[in-house]
């Protein structure tokens, strides 16, 4: 995403500085995607974890996102705040009360821990751990290099829901072709 200053936005910054790490990470999201978790699951814990370390792009994009997916406006709000959700139910408040404890705490309770292998199956457990590891390193990753939302850019574009597959490997060729024109804001 480009700003209306020509600014390259959110994590493509990084990507350009180090198009290994760059294509590494673009990996890994790749592979989430492919998760055993529902895509409303994934957002919910990416804006849980987002929430409580304020990363302000990662929660510009993801809030656009979640909604896509369906999770009520009050939710994603309170989320992206650090709150404690608010609107959510079933396995959509246990996910959100799993990663705010676990991001908070740097555990989860016996019982959380239970309730979620029961809702999730061990390996769900896993991706949404990985999921919030991940959204967690990219909130570190935005913060430290200031990276802020795109307020002059204007309202963003919702994705489509299930988008045709793009080569990594084309995208930061792309870019990294293109770096030496680009107005990077980073610390």
């Amino acid at each position: 995403h480009i700003d209306a200053d020509a600014r390259l936005l959110g994590t493509c910054n990084a990507a350009i500085s180090n198009a290994t790490f760059g294509t590494a990470r673009c990996a890994v999201s790749t592979t989430l995607a492919s998760a055993s978790l529902s895509p409303s699951i994934r957002e919910i814990a990416i804006l849980a974890s987002g929430g409580l370390w304020g990363s302000e792009y990662e929660l510009y994009a993801h809030k656009l996102v979640a909604a896509l997916y369906g999770v009520p406006q009050d939710a994603i709000e309170s989320l992206a705040n650090g709150q404690t959700p608010v609107g959510l139910t079933g396995e959509d408040l246990l996910a959100a009360q799993f990663v705010q404890e676990l991001t908070s705490t740097y555990r989860v309770s016996d019982a959380l821990y239970e309730a979620a292998v029961d809702a999730f199956g061990l390996t769900g457990v896993v991706d949404l751990v990985n999921v919030t590891g991940t959204y967690l390193g990219v909130s570190l990753l935005l913060n430290a290099l200031e990276l802020q939302g795109p307020e002059s850019a204007g309202p963003g574009v919702l994705p489509t829901p299930n988008p045709p597959p793009f080569p990594a490997a084309v995208l930061y060729t792309h870019l990294r072709a293109h770096e030496t024109v680009l107005l990077l804001r980073c610390r």
